[in-house]
């Protein structure tokens, strides 16, 4: 596709991010196979991408030089704020922006998530067959992305297989789980505890991007899951925006009623809300059941 022989890819953002990105990962390297393919990212997030064929070499965010490249790419979703278009698709117009894909192929690739698992880790190993997992809190901490735990609570109650809880060890406790895995895990071993689920239930976050996403073993043709049934607690995103076409994935969402067209529904959430966050607020625990019932049957 290009000329270039070295290319730079960075994204210094959060984990979910750099799962939405891998699509246009992959497009890179499918056109530009002889390019060696650097991706800068901060230091979590490197894991998502040690087994990842598409990328030759990652860097620490900030320890590169420009003049090492011969083309840059940041992905970088945020200019793209208010379309509602998924944000794996807007990854990829930002490749095709930069001249390493061809245009307009954002608009007929699908653009969902691929990633790599590492074959040697495995989910926590007191795990039944069939078990559910909920991921209740983003690591970002923003209000807009919050569900009371309460209703938390109630929703544990109602289902009937184990309830694996995943977050870090500052994620709030859900009280009535089978198995509280919050810090207890590596990323790896938390992707594939989601590989493992029946099915998961989550607030926009690194888990549901993984939920969605297909997921490989370096060394394997086929994909050990695709899509895990997800029902996604959202906030003021459009759907749109976080869910590929295709996913398996039932979205419970106040969207219309938030503001969707102003300063909230339109910069991610990092704005104050006037509606003090209703669109998370207001979602009733019957609301998300019913979502499961869909998901599920």
């Amino acid at each position: 596709m290009s000329m270039a022989r070295k290319i730079l890819l960075y994204r210094p953002g959060f984990l979910g991010d750099i799962v939405m990105s891998l699509a246009a990962v992959h497009l890179v390297k499918k056109y530009n196979p002889d390019a060696t393919v650097v991706y800068a990212m901060w230091d979590q997030c490197q894991p998502l991408v040690k087994f990842c064929p598409w990328v030759d070499e990652i860097r620490r965010t900030g320890t590169y030089r420009l003049a090492e490249f011969d083309a840059t790419c940041h992905f970088e979703h945020e200019k793209f704020w208010g379309q509602q278009v998924y944000w794996g698709k807007l990854h990829a117009r930002n490749a095709e922006e930069a001249g390493l894909i061809p245009k307009r192929l954002s608009e007929m690739e699908d653009c969902r998530p691929v990633i790599w698992l590492d074959p040697r880790a495995r989910a926590w190993p007191a795990l039944p067959a069939e078990y559910v997992v909920i991921h209740a809190w983003s690591t970002n901490g923003k209000n807009w992305r919050l569900w009371g735990l309460d209703k938390w609570e109630q929703l544990v109650q109602r289902i009937e297989l184990p309830v694996v809880l995943l977050g870090t060890s500052s994620s709030p406790m859900v009280n009535g789980v089978d198995f509280d895995l919050r810090g207890q895990q590596d990323i790896m071993q938390d992707m594939w505890t989601v590989a493992g689920a029946k099915f998961c239930v989550a607030v926009e976050s690194f888990i549901a991007h993984v939920a969605h996403a297909k997921k490989m073993v370096p060394g394997r043709e086929e994909p050990v899951r695709g899509a895990v049934p997800t029902v996604l607690l959202n906030g003021p995103i459009h759907p749109r925006c976080v869910v590929p076409d295709g996913a398996d994935c039932v979205v419970v969402s106040n969207y219309s009623g938030c503001g969707a067209e102003g300063p909230c529904g339109t910069s991610h959430g990092w704005l104050p809300c006037r509606f003090k966050n209703s669109c998370m607020a207001e979602l009733k625990v019957e609301e998300v059941w019913n979502g499961i019932q869909k998901c599920i049957y």
